[in-house]
């Protein structure tokens, strides 16, 4: 009688997802950019500047979360008014798009 020896491979583990930002909020304070509060697929924060107030950033992100894709609010600490807004990628337009446009101004 001869035992025969399998081995077994180990399964693959789950695809890695491309990128682990989701969202980027950008904090500004009187018109001028602050920093951004980077969100993850979860929607939790996953970095902020450290020049963003945490109950700033505490108070965008429930805000966001709610739904809300821009706001204004008040630092408790400094006082001062903060603005924030999602940003948002631009679609990629197609290169035959655009020239169907310009055909068509023409």
């Amino acid at each position: 009688m001869s035992d025969v020896l399998v081995l077994e491979r180990p399964k693959s583990k789950e695809k890695k997802k491309a990128g682990k930002v989701k969202s980027v909020l950008r904090v500004m304070r009187g018109g001028l950019w602050v920093g951004d509060v980077l969100l993850d697929r979860k929607g939790r924060v996953w970095r902020h500047v450290p020049s963003i107030p945490t109950d700033v950033v505490l108070k965008a992100v429930s805000a966001f979360t709610r739904g809300e894709g821009r706001g204004e609010l008040t630092g408790r600490r400094d006082g001062l008014v903060y603005g924030w807004y999602e940003v948002v990628e631009q679609v990629a337009v197609k290169e035959t798009d655009v020239t169907a446009e310009l055909a068509e101004a023409a």
